[in-house]
């Protein structure tokens, strides 16, 4: 879940078409930006019945639920382990914030 309420507006920024915002360790307080506040809640980790790393789809369907679907590459390239395209239905204990 992200706030971008307090965040910086990086539109018309001087560094803006840097990738400055990018490097590992950018001191973003220097460069004046205010980064999102972020935090997790859900992790595939935590759901034995994803097998996929490669998680690239999501669809919120209500607030309770929420569909997941991986990449298989065509099944060539990085899909080393031979995962087929899949779609997975999430139910959520909890609410989604703000929903």
């Amino acid at each position: 879940m992200v706030d971008f309420n307090e965040a910086s507006n990086l539109l018309g920024h001087r560094a803006e078409s840097d990738l400055v915002f990018e490097e590992a360790g950018a001191d973003l307080a220097k460069l004046g930006v205010k980064p999102a506040q972020a935090r997790e809640i859900f992790s595939t980790r935590d759901v034995p019945g994803i097998t996929s790393n490669k998680i690239e789809g999501l669809a919120v369907l209500s607030p309770t639920e929420i569909a997941l679907s991986n990449d298989n590459d065509f099944g060539i390239g990085e899909n080393e382990n031979g995962d087929p395209s899949m779609i997975w239905m999430v139910h959520l204990a909890t609410p989604l914030p703000g929903k």
